[in-house]
């Protein structure tokens, strides 16, 4: 499946619209969802509350956090290894193949890398806005 011309040359716009969508629902749905998760995990019918609840809250944005920084660090690997002409370009390249570095062990990094993003920011969303 091949972007159009318009997804392409707009994606920057597109995922932060996307972002910004996620992130608005909280007009819709005032739960984060680290706070719904740490919920489920406690298996506490009423409200999380206590020095426990709030440890297993901050593991849970600590894990979200880890995920962001993961998803930098493979991004800018990643990145590292186009050539800027690539990378800065409107058009789309197609005709030579990297095969080094981190994409020497998954096809696309930079998507690997947006779907870590998407997760680790996801815990910081309401629960509508992370889906």
């Amino acid at each position: 499946m091949r972007a159009t011309e318009l997804e392409f040359r707009y994606r920057f716009f597109v995922i932060t619209a996307i972002y910004f969508l996620g992130f608005g629902c909280y007009a819709v749905d005032h739960v984060n969802a680290g706070v719904a998760i740490a919920h489920w995990l406690s298996g506490a019918a009423a409200p999380i509350t206590g020095p426990r609840s709030a440890l297993l809250l901050k593991l849970i944005f600590g894990v979200g956090a880890l995920l962001a920084i993961a998803a930098a660090v493979v991004r800018t690997w990643a990145a590292a290894y186009l050539k800027s002409d690539v990378v800065h370009d409107l058009d789309l390249h197609s005709d030579a193949l990297v095969a080094d570095g981190p994409f020497r062990y998954v096809r696309n990094p930079l998507y690997v890398g947006g779907v870590l993003l998407g997760i680790g920011m996801g815990l910081m969303a309401s629960r509508v806005g992370w889906w």
